[in-house]
């Protein structure tokens, strides 16, 4: 059931990325975080989303008050996010409840920030990613990288797919 889940979330991260590069321009979470959040929550996304929220009836809630979090940011301490700001930091929040913490247990010893190394040493191929040196899928590296077990590789992968499927264009 949690990998069904993980891919639900995965598709419709990737499809909401794909679609909005086609109707708009992509949103970065990432910088929407650093910009509107990470002044006081100075934590990564992913780790404030395993630590402060859950999913309940498809729904991201805040944990300690109970409430849906679109809610709580439509004015949460003077921050104003724009709709499709909102639906991206939102996605990142699912996304990293979703992945469980499987980049910060197995990477972050040597890789500080998933975006960054995804951003900086990937590429997409079609659905792929890959390594930008030597095209390599990601999946397949990682089975001779570090010590992840096949479904982490998998996770790593999808992570690493929305890490520059959200990557802005020029």
């Amino acid at each position: 059931m949690k990998a069904l889940y993980f891919v639900t979330i995965l598709l419709c991260s990737l499809g909401f990325a794909a679609t909005a590069g086609h109707a708009q321009t992509v949103v970065d979470p990432h910088a929407v975080y650093e910009k509107a959040c990470y002044s006081c929550h100075t934590e990564h996304a992913a780790d404030l989303a395993r630590q402060r929220l859950a999913i309940k009836a498809e729904k991201l809630i805040v944990a300690r008050s109970g409430k849906e979090l679109s809610a709580i940011l439509k004015s949460h301490h003077g921050v104003k996010l724009k709709t499709d700001e909102l639906a991206a930091v939102s996605q990142l929040f699912r996304n990293g409840l979703a992945w469980g913490g499987v980049f910060q247990h197995r990477c972050a010893g040597c890789h500080e920030k998933a975006v960054s190394l995804a951003r900086t040493t990937l590429k997409l191929d079609g659905d792929r990613a890959v390594v930008t040196k030597s095209g390599q899928d990601i999946g397949e590296f990682l089975k001779s990288h570090g010590d992840a077990t096949a479904s982490e590789i998998d996770t790593l992968a999808a992570m690493m797919k929305y890490q520059l499927a959200t990557t802005p264009k020029p």
